[in-house]
């Protein structure tokens, strides 16, 4: 089995594992085994074949994950992020912090520099993407809002 399939499977085990953890219904359960396959897909996608750095991959699988979570919490009329916590679970750079901490301690600094940059480059791209959307979604819906009560939008 590919290096992909693997992690896609893990991935998705992961996320419906997590959701389970939150308690979600069975409905959300599958819609979020299917966000966090797209997440994991996207930043496979982005690091390992176009070969962008950590940060790019992970602001990409983040935005993608908000935005669908921010459509589906309108749908399912559920808080948006119980969609997101368990669907960026497959990005969350466990690994690359364990690396890092484990030469530090080690007493290989030089060893452990990179995987602690490809932390901090993941964790960033993660808020990112995740502040972005948010962001953008409170504007519009303040403007949709204020549009509906027929006032003048505080934003224009």
């Amino acid at each position: 089995m590919n290096e992909f399939i693997k992690m896609l499977i893990s991935s998705v085990l992961g996320t419906v594992g997590f959701g389970i953890l939150f308690k979600m219904q069975a409905k959300k359960l599958i819609t979020v085994a299917f966000l966090g396959g797209g997440c994991i897909t996207l930043y496979y996608l982005f690091s390992n074949v176009l070969k962008t750095n950590a940060f790019v991959s992970a602001i990409v699988a983040t935005l993608f994950v908000s935005v669908a979570a921010e459509l589906l919490a309108r749908v399912l009329q559920a808080p948006a992020v119980i969609f997101i916590i368990p669907s960026i679970i497959p990005i969350v750079p466990g690994g690359a912090l364990y690396r890092f901490m484990k030469g530090l301690i080690n007493g290989s600094v030089s060893e452990a520099l990179p995987y602690g940059k490809e932390a901090i480059l993941t964790a960033l791209g993660v808020a990112g993407g995740i502040i972005v959307v948010s962001i953008v979604v409170n504007i519009v819906m303040g403007i949709l809002e204020n549009l509906r009560q027929g006032t003048k939008n505080k934003y224009s």
